[in-house]
């Protein structure tokens, strides 16, 4: 990504959690693209919170030990070892952005779309699992 990131710090998190917010910029005015990044005592919960209520969830293989999306959504959240992190694609996949492909009316695109655009945007949190000492 040739873009900027701003990052916002979660102050509201206690014991050895931490979160950061990073927003992605520019894009085209729907909504940013965020990646949360959870480090911590409190990153499997997340996890579980963020991933409890999708009956839909498919695993989404090679990010992190365990990471999730919702079918036809590149969108998705992970875990390793004690970091959760979740890429937010702005307002689902109706935000475009670069060597993504184009959504049907719906706002979905294929699952194999999907995956395998989720799979691009995987070192995003590789490099934040590798930040924190993941593993």
């Amino acid at each position: 990504f040739t873009t900027a990131m701003t990052a916002t710090e979660d102050t509201s998190q206690t014991g050895e959690a931490s979160a950061c917010i990073y927003q992605v910029s520019p894009h085209d005015g729907l909504a940013p693209m965020q990646i949360l990044a959870v480090n911590g005592d409190q990153a499997a919960a997340t996890f579980a919170n963020y991933t409890g209520g999708n009956e839909g969830a498919v695993p989404l293989p090679g990010i992190g030990d365990k990471a999730v999306h919702s079918p036809g959504q590149a969108s998705f959240e992970a875990i390793k070892g004690s970091t959760f992190c979740a890429v937010s694609l702005g307002a689902g996949n109706n935000t475009h952005y670069a060597g993504m492909p184009s959504p049907d009316a719906n706002g979905n695109l294929s699952d194999a779309a999907a995956v395998a655009y989720a799979q691009q945007l995987a070192p995003l949190c590789a490099m934040i699992f590798a930040a924190t000492g993941a593993h």
